[in-house]
């Protein structure tokens, strides 16, 4: 067991396991995953040990097959459209090694030294070992790996070996399994992982003793894939060891004292990435071949560039506890690394790329949880994820003609190729929050950066489309009141039914949002306006249906509280109360459908993102009674209650929300740090700080800030881009200070420190008291 806050030691940039763990190597796995929105590694060490529980798995970004009759035997339901698993590739950065006739494998002989780093400032991957090995051959061992900033295909290997007790040879061997199976993973910890052989037509070609390239395809997606392998060595062979398995090894004569040092090159290409199949494999040897004639060195010095200027929009310091600081810090290396820095055509799974539970789907978990990161810190991510979903826009309207309903139905689980419905419950059919949750963020992003050319080509269309698709949920009954029946919301832990509030008052702001873009962009576009409506067959007359819907859509209050609060379905206030006391989270659970138990953040969660909607009386109101009912079985609810917590003064647990939120992973707090990152509760702790510390809203042509920080930190600091001006912050118990660096020429905007209204201009300086 690793010390309890093994990653808060030492740099503050650096992650550090200094010992040994065999019995937490899939957590270490975990923590350590590298990726650069295109491609994903596990933390896997290079040499295969099957004494050890292991997931030696990476991933590609978008690139999808069909699943097979086994995996479909463990779905509840059938849709018109085949069922997708994003790809698992083979091993890029799997080495085994023999040293002297004996194979390297840590669990035999001894470790007499060990030392793993994962510089976040970079992304780079080093282990440093000295081992004995069971005939007493003491070598230094010197693994480094990265993939590349830069360039998203790219991955690099350097392996040093020095005997520090012998001389003689060594063989190190490379090999990429083009047979490696895909596991199905539904989700439901339950079932038996599914093994499918999505990938097929294997075809192995050499270019030359060093470097050999595998290709693929993809089962009914047919995506070409292309993996170029190249070494840097003394005596280089590759050929095809099995059927569709490539296999490469480098010879070396070792001499006691002196290292030798091997480079391995790794592109990754498909033909997703708006190139010919027929050129896939071209282009995988010519990246593979530049970098391995550039060097180790110099390609990470080039990576390095570009990490380097993405922290200068991202990092987040904070002068208090090293734990934090490693939290946050984490957070946001693991936020930088999903990015889909280079590409509109794909989103982020839920377990980022450390793993493929739920398949490598996509959920709303995306635009509401990671997508505020990205929009104030690299603004074009941000675009990029929203206009995924207009590239899906097709997929959304197939799902919604599936549910029997006009107009699109942003599914609850989705792919890459075809974007319906992938949800393997019946859930799917009853869970649409996620068309307002994209419409709310659609919003979030225009008025911050501005840009309302994204809303006159992308964002009204896919408003527009998703809100006729409410108008065909709602049933007006009684007096004329209006009730949207049959569906659930985030907490997604009863049946469905009527009035689910999340739900029902999100889509009530969804249809005054599309209503109101319409006029809005009518006086900003008049032709171009005219000629969207023309395209979408829209008239005046079905913009004022939604708004009347939106003003007598019901949505019942909890009873007998201080203050106006949603009730969260139709079935809470039917069960019996629960004294939690003295009962585990599970067996709370269990307890679920006779009980009042809340799975996860469902009306905080709507308070905290509608609070232009909600007095801090009604937050509180709300916060007091759901609080103590939530069992935060989501990883999306914890940063959720810290910022509503916040919000209304309750600051310690705020502090404690944000602990357990932000240390989820870390932490391991729910023994799943094995299967994946939790991409939702890395996207909640910059939320939290950001939403909740610095107490950021947006309104509709500036920002509010109401720092209350937590008593352990001194200080925090910052920087968010808003309006194309980058807004530096040193916030404190004491002081606050904003420089203001930016464009000329946005429409106007201001910010409003503690109530305090600044118009923003380039080189503002700002500093005020901090309000107790």
């Amino acid at each position: 067991m690793p010390d309890e806050h093994w990653y808060a030691a030492g740099d503050p940039w650096v992650l550090s396991q200094t010992e040994w763990t065999p019995e937490r190597n899939i957590y270490f796995e975990t923590i350590f995953t590298q990726s650069n929105g295109y491609i994903g590694v596990r933390g896997y060490t290079e040499e295969t040990d099957p004494t050890l529980e292991s997931c030696r798995e990476g991933y590609l970004a978008g690139v999808f097959g069909h699943t097979d009759d086994a995996a479909l035997a463990q779905t509840r339901v059938t849709y018109p459209w085949p069922m997708l698993a994003m790809i698992t590739l083979p091993e890029l950065f799997a080495c085994d090694m023999q040293l002297a006739g004996e194979p390297l494998r840590l669990s035999d002989g001894k470790v007499l030294s060990f030392h793993r780093t994962l510089d976040m400032r970079n992304g780079e991957l080093v282990r440093e070992v000295v081992w004995e090995s069971p005939e007493g051959r003491r070598t230094r061992l010197v693994f480094k790996r990265f993939l590349s900033a830069a360039n998203p295909h790219l991955g690099m290997q350097e392996i040093s070996v020095a005997p520090e007790s012998w001389s003689g040879a060594a063989a190190l061997r490379f090999d990429l399994d083009g047979n490696i199976p895909t596991y199905f993973r539904c989700g439901d910890r339950t079932m038996a992982h599914v093994p499918q052989e999505i990938l097929e037509e294997q075809r192995i070609e050499r270019q030359d003793g060093q470097a050999a390239t595998l290709t693929v395809k993809t089962r009914g997606t047919n995506h070409t894939v292309a993996i170029t392998s190249g070494l840097t060595g003394e005596v280089c062979t590759s050929g095809e060891a099995t059927p569709g398995a490539l296999s490469q090894s480098v010879a070396l004569a070792l001499e006691e004292g002196r290292a030798t040092t091997v480079l391995h090159t790794v592109a990754v290409v498909s033909s997703r990435d708006d190139v010919d199949a027929a050129q896939v494999p071209a282009l995988s040897v010519r990246t593979a071949r530049d970098a391995a004639r550039s060097g180790y060195a110099a390609a990470l010095a080039e990576s390095s560039a570009v990490w380097e200027q993405r922290w200068v929009k991202s990092d987040i310091a904070i002068d208090g506890p090293a734990r934090d600081q490693a939290y946050t810090r984490f957070s946001c290396f693991s936020m930088l690394q999903m990015a889909p820095f280079h590409t509109d055509n794909i989103s982020v799974p839920a377990r980022a790329y450390a793993y493929n539970r739920y398949h490598g789907l996509y959920y709303w978990d995306s635009e509401t949880f990671l997508l505020p990161q990205y929009l104030y810190s690299h603004p074009k991510v941000a675009e990029n994820l929203l206009s995924f979903r207009y590239r899906t826009l097709g997929g959304a309207r197939r799902t919604a003609k599936q549910l029997g309903a006009p107009g699109a139905c942003f599914p609850w689980m989705t792919d890459s190729d075809d974007g319906t419905e992938q949800s393997p419950w019946h859930i799917g059919d009853y869970v649409w929050h996620q068309n307002a949750d994209i419409a709310y963020a659609i919003e979030q992003y225009v008025r911050t950066t501005g840009d309302t050319g994204f809303m006159k080509t992308k964002g009204l269309e896919m408003m527009v489309e998703s809100a006729r698709f409410w108008m065909s949920r709602l049933e007006e009954e009684d007096e004329g009141v209006v009730h949207l029946h049959n569906t659930v919301g985030p907490d997604e832990l009863d049946t469905h039914g009527r009035d689910n509030g999340y739900t029902s008052l999100m889509a009530r702001r969804h249809l005054r949002l599309a209503a109101g873009w319409i006029e809005e962009l009518a006086e900003l576009y008049p032709d171009d306006a005219a000629t969207l409506v023309e395209k979408l067959n829209l008239t005046r007359e079905e913009a004022e249906l939604w708004l009347r819907a939106a003003d007598r859509l019901s949505a019942p209050n909890v009873p007998g509280l201080d203050a106006d609060v949603p009730l969260q379905d139709e079935f809470l206030l039917g069960k019996k109360p629960l004294d939690f006391r003295g009962l585990t989270a599970d067996e709370a659970y269990a307890m679920r459908h006779t009980h009042r138990v809340v799975k996860q953040a469902d009306i905080v969660l709507l308070m905290y993102l509608l609070q232009d909607e909600f007095t801090v009386e009604q937050m509180k109101a709300a916060y007091e009674f759901y609080e103590p009912l939530t069992l935060h079985f989501s990883s999306l609810s914890y940063s959720t209650h810290a910022i509503l917590a916040n919000k209304i003064g309750l600051e310690a647990q705020a502090y404690d929300y944000f602990l357990k939120g932000a240390g989820l992973d870390l932490d391991d707090l729910r023994d799943a740090t094995q299967d994946g990152l939790h991409a939702a509760a890395l996207g909640g702790t910059w939320q939290t700080i950001v939403y909740g510390f610095v107490g950021m809203r947006l309104l509709k042509d500036g920002l509010v800030l109401e720092p209350r920080l937590p008593t352990p930190w001194k200080s925090v600091t910052l920087a968010i881009i808003y309006r194309g001006f980058r807004l530096k912050m040193t916030l404190s118990h004491d002081q606050n200070r904003i420089e203001v660096e930016g464009a000329e020429g946005m429409a106007p905007a201001e910010v409003v420190l503690d109530g305090e209204a600044h118009t923003l201009k380039d080189g503002l300086q700002i500093a005020q008291a901090a309000k107790a």
